[in-house]
């Protein structure tokens, strides 16, 4: 699997730090990865284009890629946990 996709995709991931919707521009044709508290994982939710301005939840970020070898990627264990998952609700009360 590809180091740098998984580099870039953990540097994205860290920067969501605080709840609220945001816009972003895509750089490069991709996929919008959303992080679901209830199974504590990634998936690849939308196709996005360069170029393209979508809105986006905390929960969610843009990232290259295909669709298969980010489905692989999520499943893979290497992408970093969502840090607004730590001090969740799932998280704390739950033990997920």
């Amino acid at each position: 699997m590809n180091s740098i996709l998984v580099d870039i995709i953990n540097e994205q991931i860290t920067k969501r730090t605080a709840l609220g919707e945001r816009e972003e521009r895509a750089n490069s044709p991709g996929w919008i990865l959303s992080w679901s508290n209830v199974s504590a994982s990634w998936s690849p939710t939308k196709k996005v284009n360069k170029g393209q301005t979508i809105r986006l939840d905390a929960n969610e970020v843009i990232v290259p890629g295909t669709r298969q070898e980010l489905r692989d990627l999520c499943m893979s264990g290497r992408l970093e946990t969502l840090p607004l998952y730590e001090n969740s609700f799932e998280r704390t009360y739950e033990g997920r």
